[in-house]
């Protein structure tokens, strides 16, 4: 007579079996994350290269994030008479690096969409209508959100690479955030962060630096007054966290800087990577902000007012 297993012991097997699964999944849950946090790290890197090489190519100037402007002689090109289509530093790139999947972070469902998608996606990029002129954005979905400061917004012109003091603690790019902390809102996809608060101040324009404005000077994120400016800190970003949940207009919480267990993936002026905690960001051992000390762009010669957001 063949012995079969009792209800007993398949209780305990079952048991058993819950009890590894318990054990084991959030192993799983941290090694995919880890996983994901490595390619991030791989196409950080490789992206950060190619801004050296179209540095070394023109230079030492890095690419604009974007721009709609010839930016030689402040006007739109013959081939974007209206200055409608942006020409998107995931194209401008694209030569250094031959490979569009890069922009993308593993971790991103909602990369950042062109404002005019081409009809064929990439295959439209560099191509003009009949009539000689851009008919869509020459820009790929995207999750990495550049620093101002390095790749300039559409309205500044970027400066030579030997300008920056210390490369090596100047964010190039980071990770963009694309949904609130609580779930309910997609972010609208700014273009790049500053660091400064409020957003890239004119000090070609006079505008002076209030240390104090991040701790004490609420009404001042809230009013975006352009005349004195501070960095963001701490007590800033958790003010906004605390009462403009879902606003991405604050330039660092655009910057997903807990995508990975509480840390972020940061590329820097130099060509590095490093996974950084946001505090570490904001002030580090040597007492450096790391989205840098001087808004180094200037502004354009055709453009007699400082824009503030993008």
């Amino acid at each position: 007579m063949k012995k079969a297993f009792t209800l007993i012991e398949l209780l305990v097997v079952i048991a058993i079996i819950a009890i590894l699964a318990a054990i084991l999944f959030p192993v799983f849950a941290q090694a995919k994350m880890a996983a994901k946090k490595a390619v991030d790290i791989s196409n950080m890197k490789q992206i950060g290269l190619a801004i050296s090489m179209y540095e070394n190519d023109n230079d030492d100037h890095p690419c604009q994030v974007s721009w709609e402007i010839n930016p030689i002689y402040g006007s739109p090109p013959p081939f974007d008479p209206n200055g409608t289509y942006q020409v998107h530093f995931t194209y401008l790139l694209q030569p250094y690096i031959k490979n569009y999947q890069l922009f993308i972070a593993p971790g991103d469902s909602n990369p950042a969409q062109p404002k005019h998608p081409c009809p064929n996606g990439a295959a439209d990029f560099g191509k003009l209508n009949s009539s000689g002129q851009m008919y869509c954005d020459w820009q790929y979905p995207n999750s990495y959100l550049p620093a101002y400061n390095v790749l300039p917004a559409h309205d500044w012109l970027p400066v030579s690479s030997t300008t920056y003091p210390n490369p090596a603690n100047l964010i190039e790019m980071a990770d963009r955030r694309y949904i609130s902390g609580d779930g309910t809102t997609i972010y609208s996809g700014k273009k790049g962060v500053d660091g400064f608060n409020p957003s890239q101040p004119c000090t070609q324009e006079g505008a002076t630096f209030d240390p104090s404005l991040g701790d004490a000077g609420v009404n001042e994120q809230v009013s975006n007054d352009l005349t004195h400016y501070g960095f963001w800190n701490m007590d800033a970003i958790l003010w906004w966290q605390n009462n403009m949940q879902g606003n991405d207009d604050p330039n660092v919480d655009r910057v997903w800087y807990d995508q990975y267990n509480g840390v972020s993936n940061y590329a820097f002026a130099d060509g590095h990577v490093k996974t950084l905690q946001l505090g570490a960001t904001l002030v580090n051992q040597m007492g450096q902000y790391m989205y840098g000390d001087t808004f180094y762009p200037s502004i354009n010669p055709q453009d007699g007012t400082c824009m503030s957001g993008g």
